[in-house]
């Protein structure tokens, strides 16, 4: 059985470009946007996990992956970007069950195996 997760990301080709890489590996449960949307989705659904975009316009992917830490001990949490700056992996791993990887390395095997 595939992890399940909720994917974070407010720009449309990245998102798709994500739900390719995911497809067979994960099974995504709910899409968000933003911060109030993937709240939401996680209490709904209560996935395994999260993919959470660093750079969601008016907010970060660090400050929801601390609500969504607080709120749902247990969730694994996955921060990436594009810009992948050298700052981003310790202030994920300051965050439980966080990681940061960049959207340039990211694999839906190894996400997968992290989710299970």
């Amino acid at each position: 059985m595939f992890p399940s997760i909720v994917l974070v990301e407010d720009q449309p080709i990245a998102r798709e470009m994500i739900l390719e890489l995911l497809d067979g590996h994960v099974r995504v449960v709910a899409v968000a946007e933003g911060p109030h949307d993937a709240i939401e989705a996680v209490r709904v659904h209560r996935p395994t996990g999260a993919l959470i975009d660093v750079n969601l316009g008016s907010t970060n992917g660090f400050h929801l992956a601390k609500e969504l830490s607080k709120a749902f001990p247990g969730l694994k949490i996955v921060l990436t970007s594009a810009n992948a700056e050298p700052v981003y992996a310790a202030l994920a791993s300051a965050i439980p069950n966080t990681l940061f990887v960049a959207k340039s390395d990211l694999c839906g095997k190894n996400l997968a195996a992290f989710w299970r």
